[in-house]
């Protein structure tokens, strides 16, 4: 096996791993979001900033796990141009 498959498969693994450690963040972290939703008391509150804050908490694990796993998409991408496999 040449060099380029060997690094094909290395940034196949490195993708999976990352995709994985994403999965594994998700459940902790949407654990920690409802706790601190909870300390904040978002369901009954008036005050506009106390809804924004709960907005923001609510909508940061989404994008936290979102970039986790886009960041293992860019490895098997930036490993594809690099192996020049992507432009053949």
């Amino acid at each position: 096996m040449n060099k380029k498959g060997q690094t094909i498969f290395y940034g196949l693994m490195l993708c999976v791993v990352v995709i994985v450690i994403a999965a594994g963040f998700a459940a902790p972290s949407l654990v920690a979001t409802n706790s601190s939703m909870t300390q904040m008391n978002c369901s009954s509150t008036g005050d506009s900033y106390i809804k924004g804050a709960c907005l923001i908490t609510d909508l940061t694990s989404p994008y936290f796990i979102g970039t986790i796993i886009f960041v293992g998409i860019a490895i098997l991408g930036a490993n594809l141009v690099i192996t020049g496999e992507l432009i053949r």
